[in-house]
């Protein structure tokens, strides 16, 4: 008998059918792009909520780079800088210095994570002791072409500090062109470009000008940012930063404006970017504080209404929790990398002459990576006659050389026989990613592997020594992704490993662990050939 009426119901009954027939991506990190305020400021501590926006802050150097460790952590690939420099003028000045707040913070994210995407915000609104994007005349009139050249050298010395792609927010006309001619005549042919391509003139900033201080002295910016009533006018404007060199697109506000996000998205090939300002945010934050809504859901839900209209990547508000929470909600599998508190334990049989090679190797030969080594364990006999040496080839003769010293962290028992700094509890539970190694003497290999399993974080550890059986006992019981026995952490990369390109360093059990190539993203497909075979 034929339903007279449709029965949507089949395919909504359990769990896995709706995943089955489900027609939009599921959320992922690699989706998100996270926006930070960062500070200059001689306060190393520096860190001020933003009191329209709870929970989001602006941030020292310093600060930031704590607040990205959580978020790459957890899983974050790329952010977003802006900057708020000590001063203002009527030049932007800091925009463009070499040594300005933005290019302090580029180059210090990429000395930690060179393989995070760092993209910058290209706007002088920041730095203008008015406010505004743009050259200003006495009227209050705001000059586009004037504005061009600032904006061109902005972007060049953000690509200069660092950046792997700038992205122009100002809304000056022919601003893309200015900014690719000026990277292409500095060499920076590669660099790409994310043009704030349809940026409204919306009421939905108010939250981001408390964050970056910068709302106009006088006037609005009705004169260079769209109309909100204009749709056809989101394609001309997409088209011509396309035409001037723009490699990527972002439609800003997001949430009410996914009809322009939909409307380009069918007009354009290349990558597009929807921008979820500050208003939205404060606006799901502030009732997920009331009680009124689950917060979390919503703001999941609103992500995903965007890469519904068309997005490809989302620049949210919000921290580790929401990456945390596409990590949760993610239907594919997740390959989380992990940070590398990797040890090496100096036993009591170890030949010294290569603990010290290898102990040198594994701090000093590239600190600022996963697999250099931020633990050194000693074993109780071994430590009278190897810490001095220790001391001598990390400290005095690196220091003799020209060469950055080992700052040496020590338990109470390695501070009895060699100087150096007192080593606090959170140091055997830090990845310094300098030059910064915590000591601590153990009793033994038992001790050892039980200070590895409270405090590491399941990437690399070594032993060294000729005692086969202490070896064996070690790398059977340490639950690390690689286990050395005499040899220096710093091999754990894919390259080494014969994997190819690397992806990463995975420390989860499943499904993959260690150094990550092509073969541990790929699924499999078995196809069995036969003549007849029966079981």
């Amino acid at each position: 008998m034929t339903t007279p009426f449709h029965r949507g119901r089949r395919l909504r009954w359990t769990p896995e059918l709706r995943a089955l027939v489900r027609e939009t991506p599921p959320l992922l990190v690699e989706d998100l792009i996270m926006p930070y305020f960062v500070v200059e400021t001689e306060d190393r501590s520096f860190r001020k909520e933003v009191a329209s926006m709870p929970g989001q802050y602006q941030f020292s150097p310093g600060e930031l780079e704590k607040q990205v460790e959580k978020a790459v952590d957890t899983g974050l690939t790329a952010v977003l800088l802006f900057g708020i420099p000590a001063k203002k003028d009527e030049k932007a000045s800091g925009a463009y210095a070499e040594d300005g707040i933005v290019q302090q913070a580029v180059r210090r994210l990429k000395e930690r994570w060179p393989r995070l995407i760092v993209i910058t915000d290209v706007c002088l609104c920041e730095y203008m002791s008015h406010g505004h994007c743009g050259v200003l005349m006495p009227d209050g009139a705001v000059l586009n072409d004037p504005t061009l050249p600032l904006l061109a050298k902005t972007a060049v010395s953000h690509a200069a500090a660092g950046a792997d792609m700038v992205a122009p927010s100002d809304m000056m006309d022919g601003r893309v062109a200015a900014i690719r001619a000026a990277l292409d005549e500095g060499g920076l042919k590669e660099l790409p470009i994310m043009s704030y391509a349809v940026k409204y003139a919306g009421a939905y900033y108010g939250p981001f000008r408390d964050a970056a201080e910068s709302a106009p002295a006088s006037g609005d910016r009705k004169s260079y940012q769209m109309d909100p009533g204009n749709a056809r006018e989101a394609l001309i404007d997409a088209r011509a930063d396309l035409d001037e060199g723009a490699d990527a697109l972002i439609v800003k506000p997001a949430g009410p404006y996914s009809d322009i996000i939909r409307l380009v998205r069918e007009h354009v090939d290349v990558p597009l970017c929807a921008y979820q300002v500050s208003g939205e945010y404060s606006m799901i934050r502030a009732a997920g504080l009331n009680g009124w809504i689950d917060e979390r859901a919503v703001m999941l839900e609103s992500l995903q209404g965007l890469k519904r209209a068309g997005a490809d990547m989302l620049i949210p508000r919000g921290g580790a929790g929401l990456i945390r929470a596409c990590v949760d909600n993610a239907t594919v599998p997740v390959i989380e990398t992990g940070t590398g508190i990797c040890h090496v334990y100096v036993d009591r049989a170890a030949d010294l002459d290569m603990a010290l090679d290898i102990l040198e190797n594994a701090k000093c030969s590239r600190p600022s990576v996963c697999n250099a080594a931020e633990v050194c364990l000693v074993h109780r006999e071994a430590a009278p006659v190897f810490l001095p040496r220790m001391r001598e080839r990390l400290t005095d003769a690196r220091a003799a050389r020209g060469e950055r010293p080992v700052e040496l962290r020590l338990d109470g028992t390695a501070a009895g026989i060699i100087p150096g700094t007192p080593a606090g509890p959170e140091d055997f539970d830090t990845e310094f990613l300098d030059y910064i190694l915590a000591v601590r003497v153990v009793d033994g290999t038992e001790e050892a592997i039980r200070h590895i399993a409270a405090h590491s974080t399941g990437h690399s550890e070594a032993i060294v020594t000729e005692d086969g059986e202490a070896a064996r006992r070690f790398l059977a019981a340490v639950d690390s992704a690689a286990v050395y026995w005499n040899a220096s952490t710093r091999f754990t990369d894919g390259g080494e490993f014969g994997l190819g390109c690397e992806m990463g360093i995975s420390t989860q059990k499943l499904h993959a662990r260690g150094p990550l190539g092509l073969a541990e993203l790929c699924s499999f497909k078995f196809v069995i050939r036969g003549g007849g075979q029966i079981r």
